[in-house]
């Protein structure tokens, strides 16, 4: 056990060793200011977009050499290792999957490509990365089983701005981007249609058994409009939480995981199932209702 996980589990230490592990933190960027380095001068110098591999997601991804997923992509080897496997393992061919904030495409065209008769709704709201998730869905073959929606995903049918940093399109928000690693970059802003997922869902004919939400800190509006579907369907929900949310909608990680563990969902962090979710600034949880909860699914 690493001793980031160790400490994760033990809200106390954590607390005590806040300092140490701050000055922990500093070093390793100090030490990988190098790479840091690096990665900026291709984003000036690389024109066009980038082409990939992403092995764990089992496709080939264009993306913008800005985008910071590819800067994880190119220093970590690896995109959200622990995520996608349990995204894909809990796949059901013949259902349907929902990728909320779905970017330029990983979980959609992960999904799609182990879907026989079932579909994937895929939701970005930004031109830019609309335009890649499209793009990213036909270089894999996969138009056949996505549904592709470009808008927004929240409580009630509407518009809405939404303000996103050019190339850096996996920070963009219903608020102006505020993230440390985009400050000081241009914004741009745009109006876009929202819709519910309950109604997404009737007007497709949709049978959905996995979710997966990622909003930028607006996840729990997106659920206020997803709750027939959650109820009906009950299906398996990974998504991002905040312990400082948009907004928009005032809840935090803890609200996210006690409104699922109220309708008998066991809830769980995918990088660590033992570590009691929803508490870290950000990161993520998988839902699984308890009649489908297998935990031998987090030994593999």
């Amino acid at each position: 056990m690493s001793l980031d996980v160790f400490v994760k589990r033990h809200p106390l230490l954590r607390g005590a060793l806040a300092g140490p592990r701050a000055i922990r933190r500093t070093l390793m960027e100090w030490r990988e200011r190098p790479v840091d380095l690096v990665l900026e001068r291709m984003s000036e110098i690389v024109k066009g977009n980038v082409e990939f591999e992403a092995k764990e997601f089992d496709g080939i991804f264009s993306i913008n050499p800005r985008s910071h997923l590819l800067h994880r992509l190119l220093r970590n080897g690896c995109y959200e290792p622990h995520v996608s496997r349990l995204f894909l393992a809990h796949v059901q061919p013949e259902a349907d999957v929902l990728d909320v904030g779905a970017n330029i495409g990983f979980f959609t065209v992960a999904g799609a490509k182990n879907l026989t008769t079932g579909r994937v709704l895929s939701a970005e709201p930004t031109k830019e990365a609309f335009s890649r998730l499209s793009e990213n869905v036909a270089r894999n073959g996969v138009a056949d089983r996505v549904i592709l929606f470009k808008g927004m995903i929240g409580a009630a049918k509407g518009e809405a701005q939404i303000h996103s940093v050019p190339g850096c399109e996996e920070y963009s928000s219903i608020n102006r981007p505020k993230h440390v690693a985009i400050k000081g970059k241009e914004i741009k802003t745009e109006v876009v249609p929202i819709e519910r997922v309950d109604d997404l869902v009737d007007c497709y004919a949709l049978r959905p058994a996995l979710m997966k939400v990622d909003v930028e800190g607006a996840e729990l509006s997106v659920f206020d409009g997803a709750q027939g579907t959650i109820r009906k369907y009950r299906p398996v929900v990974i998504s991002e939480v905040w312990r400082n949310p948009a907004p928009c909608n005032g809840d935090s990680g803890d609200n996210i995981v006690r409104m699922f563990q109220r309708i008998d969902y066991v809830v769980r962090d995918p990088n660590d199932p033992l570590a009691r979710p929803g508490l870290d600034m950000i990161g993520e949880v998988i839902c699984i209702p308890k009649e489908k909860y297998d935990p031998s699914v987090f030994e593999l």
